[in-house]
């Protein structure tokens, strides 16, 4: 969800019934007040990936899941 996109979905849910059970939670910091994020080590994953596709070009590679931990930011 971009930021803009982020901001567009908040206001409409603002604009609902206070009452409603709708959260937002976006990937990244929307910079939006109230709004939890996921905080991604984007580094990381690109090292990662970059990594797995060296192996599968050099013929070394074997399947395997990659965990990169994250964050949930709650502002």
């Amino acid at each position: 969800m971009t930021e803009e996109t982020a901001r567009l979905t908040s206001t409409a849910i603002l604009r609902l019934n206070d009452h409603s059970n709708i959260d937002l939670l976006s990937f990244d910091n929307p910079h939006l007040s109230g709004v939890a994020y996921v905080q991604q080590d984007e580094q990381e994953m690109a090292r990662t990936a970059v990594k797995l596709l060296r192996e599968q070009m050099e013929d070394t590679y074997s399947p395997k899941y990659a965990i990169i931990p994250v964050q949930l930011i709650f502002p």
